[in-house]
């Protein structure tokens, strides 16, 4: 285990045994001095006093303070786990020793528990057992080798926190704690305790000398003469004291003071020695770095030096010549990537992209690979380039001029390939003559061997060959042109001429004879085409089969012909064609195959004089099978309505699929619209009739829209718009229905169509606002919430009223993007309202049907009220009776999930639809609203008067509260007030207001109203509405 110095003094020549001896006696002698001591001085009369005890012990302190922060110092430049328990033991060694000299003190006395003749021998006590026990600590770990893992940050902390828990709690026990009396005078040692302390000692003491290269370190030899000169003290000064201050008392405070300044001679050595050492090997490094510049500047390749940040760290002057770089441009610490741009932009890689460049080769270098490679500067000169990373600290390169080598290669290559070139020419000179000795013998044979080998070709090719006189005389022909035509086969051997052949093959049904030629004419036409010079076409076998026929003329007049079979070839086209014509799903034509047979219907008509008809029709509801089912089931329904519309239509109408659920027809031959008529009303019974999907029953409708040629003018285009804007109205109709074109229908589609546009881009702009109607509580007049209505806000038209356009995003659906608007931004205001403090009332909000079917309203709802923070019981959702009654198992689900958010629901336009009272019992609504129709006349009409009297009773036995809507006379209050209605709405009480003039009325800002008059006929007075708490 190396000393606190790092190294032996002597380094090896250090003669450990010999050391050991000597040191050994030296320190006996120590011992044999101090003991001898005690006789000499024992018989001396001493008066000592505090003062001199107080002079010592700040001295004493002061040595154990400095000589700990030496030790840790040490411990921080060397990491030697000696150091730092050293340091740990002197500095709370030295916090202990302050502690003891401040007791001697009498101002001090008052704060503690014991008195001087305990407290001062205790506090003595127990500094002397913290350093024994922690210089027994120090050399267990010297002995034992530990240091590494004392130098650990977590042995470190242990330390620390040792002896900062020990330092504190023997202060604190001191503090708190009467101590016992600590002289025994009838004992021979009259003060026992000192022996635990001189124990520890001892075993530090035999720890340090159990190896003899104790004696080889400094540190650790000064360490044992201390630890001699206080085991003396502790064992024969201290436990001989009789009372305080005495010789023997302070002769061993003396001592203590004397082992300190031992221990800090030791550390002085050390750091002395260490600081030698620094300075031999800082020197000694300053001249191997000479001496390398030196050897780097006389070697003959250039040498260049980099750490892991690409800096250059060490160069010669040969590296700077050889890569094109003034001596005074670059040096240590510049950046290799400013290197290579320097090199770039004075043109040492070539016209290129520099920052591409400086990229690329950088990105390379740090990859700190080993590399070798071959740079040809501008100017020639050729630099073989060597890199090799050197651990993990950078990267070393040499580059070495090899332009000499590099071009005695390339005149070597010149050289060689000159001479290889004359040997090929008299080697080819003498081939030459050996084979035009040799060519006219073999010329006969090649001729004999060409003709067989073109034979062989001519019959094993894969195509039909012939080739025909220039009288049109077969010459010959392969086996394939045989099989193509084997029924001529026999006819062949024969060679015939080309119109004999033709002849025969119409003749004998190989080739089907045109509809509208004869047999000499279609020969004729034939033997037309095969004179060309070029000709290419197909032909259709009688059997079926499809032949390419080529024929081409040579040059001394013959006719070579090439026949393939592309009957396969033929087969996928027609696959092809009808993939690309029809419908993949039901097999019907497809808009393309549509397109086409209309405009020959067209024509036809044209012909004929007669109507075309054009269908456009699609399904309704078609969409909920999708989401519901599952698109397998959507597709089962697509081939379920084509088969039907398959039997609805005559032989000469066309069925196609245009996408989607999107279906048309072309009817032809009609002589009047009635017969298209009574096909569409044929079509829309056949899809009315239930279909049946796997185990499941499902019930769709189409809408038709139609239009007419030549009545309505125009191309294919335009007969599908027109009969899509037709389908459009007979939707708007409600569906199930069909229309006819007219340009009044036109008209209003457009304008429906610049509706929808509108109300497009009125989402997009925010045109839209809220606008809210009070609700109050009749008996007691108070206001106990709001109805949300909406109105679009129109750039041009001002404010526009539901009615003009809910209808318009109903069909559109762009009413489900706009229901969802309508919930969070009056749950946004009501929030605002309860937070301003201005109310806290319930905000009601209508539902669309169509919004209302939809699978996520219960995550619209939920979304809107966690993103505002609203409490769910401040919302209430309208929706209308027929939307209640409507799949009333669907319904009570969804109603139950709304409810267990904790928001109201409430039943619209009750009284209009056909509520069954066994099923509105089993809603979970809280509110049951009359519809305005019955108030309007209440006073005037009894039947209406009996509908509300019965939907209040109804309200109140179901523990329902009633509203009643369109109040706008006195007399209506007063005839629902005796009917006991609940609440009520309308222009009486006010109208919708805007969110500013719905905040001043809720605050009662402005002019007063005037309450309507009370259920008893009092007058009402003048006072602004009151507000549900």
């Amino acid at each position: 285990m190396p000393g606190l110095a790092g190294t032996n003094i002597g380094g090896e020549q250090c003669q450990a045994e010999a050391n050991s001896r000597k040191n050994g006696i030296r320190c006996l002698v120590i011992a044999v001095v101090i003991a001898a001591s005690y006789w000499v001085l024992s018989g001396l009369e001493w008066n000592g006093n505090a003062q001199i005890h107080t002079e010592m012990e700040v001295l004493a302190t002061i040595l154990a303070l400095v000589v700990g922060l030496m030790a840790i110092v040490n411990y921080y430049s060397q990491r030697q786990g000696l150091a730092l328990l050293l340091g740990v033991a002197f500095l709370g060694t030295g916090m202990l020793d302050g502690y003891h000299t401040i007791v001697t003190s009498s101002h001090f006395k008052q704060y503690m528990p014991s008195d001087l003749p305990s407290l001062i021998p205790w506090s003595w006590v127990a500094s002397r057992w913290f350093l024994s026990v922690f210089l027994f600590a120090t050399a267990i770990v010297w002995r034992m080798d530990l240091g590494p893992k004392i130098t650990t940050p977590r042995g470190a902390v242990t330390v620390y926190a040792i002896a900062t828990a020990f330092t504190l709690s023997s202060l604190l026990f001191f503090l708190f704690v009467p101590l016992p009396q600590a002289y025994y005078p009838d004992l021979m040692f009259h003060r026992p305790e000192e022996f635990l302390p001189a124990l520890f000692l001892f075993l530090a003491l035999i720890g340090f000398t159990w190896r003899r290269n104790w004696a080889c370190k400094p540190a650790e030899r000064w360490l044992v003469m201390s630890l001699v000169v206080g085991l003396s003290a502790q064992t024969i000064y201290m436990p001989l004291s009789a009372r305080l201050f005495d010789l023997e008392f302070d002769v061993a405070h003396l001592l203590k003071i004397v082992s300190y300044a031992l221990v800090f001679v030791g550390l002085l050595k050390c750091m002395h020695h260490n600081y030698r050492q620094v300075a031999a090997g800082e020197k000694n490094l300053e001249r191997q770095s000479l001496l390398l510049q030196s050897v780097l500047q006389n070697v003959e390749e250039g040498i260049s030096y980099y750490d892991r940040d690409l800096r250059l760290l060490l160069f010669n002057n040969n590296y700077l010549q050889m890569q094109g770089i003034p001596r005074d441009r670059f040096g240590p610490g510049d950046r290799l990537e400013d290197i290579f741009r320097y090199r770039a932009e004075h043109g040492e890689y070539g016209n290129c992209d520099i920052d591409e460049v400086v990229e690329r080769k950088t990105c390379r270098a740090r990859e700190f690979s080993a590399n070798k490679f071959e740079h040809t500067r501008p100017s020639g000169q050729v630099i073989l380039v060597t890199s090799n990373p050197v651990g993990d600290s950078g990267m070393v390169a040499s580059y070495r001029d090899v332009t000499e080598r590099v071009q005695h290669e390339h005149k070597l290559r010149d050289s060689e390939q000159t001479l290889q070139t004359r040997v090929s020419e008299l080697e080819e000179l003498k081939h030459a003559l050996e084979q035009k000795t040799q060519s006219t013998l073999r010329m006969a044979e090649d001729l004999r061997q060409a003709k067989n080998v073109q034979y062989d070709a001519i019959q094993n090719i894969s195509e039909g060959f012939v080739l025909w006189e220039s009288d049109d005389t077969l010459i010959m022909c392969n086996n394939v042109f045989r099989v193509i035509y084997w029924e001529l086969a026999d006819d062949i051997d024969q060679k015939p001429t080309f119109t004999e052949f033709i002849t025969m093959a119409y003749q004998r049904g190989v080739m089907e004879l045109p509809e509208d030629m004869s047999l000499e004419e279609a020969v004729a036409a034939r033997t037309v085409k095969h004179r060309q010079s070029v000709v290419a076409f197909d032909e259709e076998l009688s059997d079926g089969r499809w032949v390419r026929v080529s024929e081409r003329r040579t040059s001394d007049d013959r006719i070579v012909g090439i026949i393939t079979d592309i009957s396969d070839r033929k087969d996928l086209e027609d696959k092809m064609k009808h993939l690309a014509e029809n419908d993949a799903l039901t097999g019907l034509p497809n808009r393309v195959l549509f397109q086409d047979r209309l405009q020959q219907a067209i024509d036809s008509a044209d012909r004929l004089e007669t109507l075309v008809a054009v269908m456009v029709l699609d399904l309704d509801r078609f969409k909920d099978v999708n989401d519901t089912m599952g698109h397998p089931a959507g597709d089962e329904l697509l081939i379920q309505v084509a088969e039907r519309l398959e039997q609805c239509r005559r032989k000469t109408d066309t069925i196609a699929r245009l996408g989607g659920d999107e279906f048309a027809v072309i009817a032809t031959n009609l002589k009047s619209p009635f017969d298209a008529e009574h096909l569409a009303r044929r079509i829309v019974n056949s899809i009315a009739a239930p279909f049946q999907l796997s185990d499941n029953e499902v019930h769709t409708a189409t809408s038709i829209g139609i239009s007419f040629y030549p009545q309505d003018e125009g191309g294919p285009d335009e007969l599908l718009r027109n009969a899509d804007v037709a389908l459009y109205r007979a939707k708007a109709d409600g569906g199930s229905v069909y229309r006819i074109y007219d340009a009044e229908i036109d008209c209003e589609v457009q304008a429906r169509q610049r509706s929808e546009c509108e109300l497009r881009k009125a989402i997009e702009n925010r045109e839209f606002q809220l606008a809210y109607q009070p609700q109050f509580d009749i008996p007691s007049g108070r206001m106990i919430g709001a109805e949300a209505l909406l109105r679009w806000n129109h750039p041009e038209r001002g404010i526009v009223s539901p009615g003009e356009f809910i209808e318009v995003a109903e069909a559109t659906r762009l009413i489900i993007p706009i229901s969802e608007w309508v919930l969070r931004e009056a749950c946004t205001f009501n929030k605002r309202l309860q937070d301003s403090g201005i109310a806290d009332i319930v905000i009601s909000v209508n539902i669309s049907p169509l919004h209302f079917r939809q699978q996520g309203l219960y995550q619209a709802v939920k979304n809107a009220i966690d993103d505002t923070g609203l409490d769910a019981a401040f919302l209430e959702l309208e929706i209308t009776e027929s939307m209640a009654m409507a799949h009333r198992g669907n319904v009570i689900d969804l109603l139950s999930s709304l409810k267990q958010l904790g928001v109201g629901l409430a039943i619209d336009d009750f009284g209009t639809g056909f509520s069954s009272l066994s099923r509105l019992k089993d809603f979970p609504v809280d509110r049951l609203k009359v519809d305005q129709s019955f108030v309007a006349d209440l006073d005037s009409d009894p039947d209406h008067q009996a509908i509300c009297a019965a939907i209040i009773r109804l309200g109140g036995s179901l523990g329902l509260k009633v509203i009643a809507e369109g109040v706008e006379e006195q007399a209506h209050l007063e005839t629902l007030a005796a009917l006991n209605c609940d609440q009520a709405q309308g222009y009486l009480y006010a109208k919708p207001l805007f969110e500013k003039d719905f905040i001043e009325f809720v605050r009662g800002a402005g002019s007063r109203r005037v309450y309507p008059q009370a259920v008893n006929g009092e007058a009402a007075e003048t006072a602004p509405y009151s507000m549900a708490g």
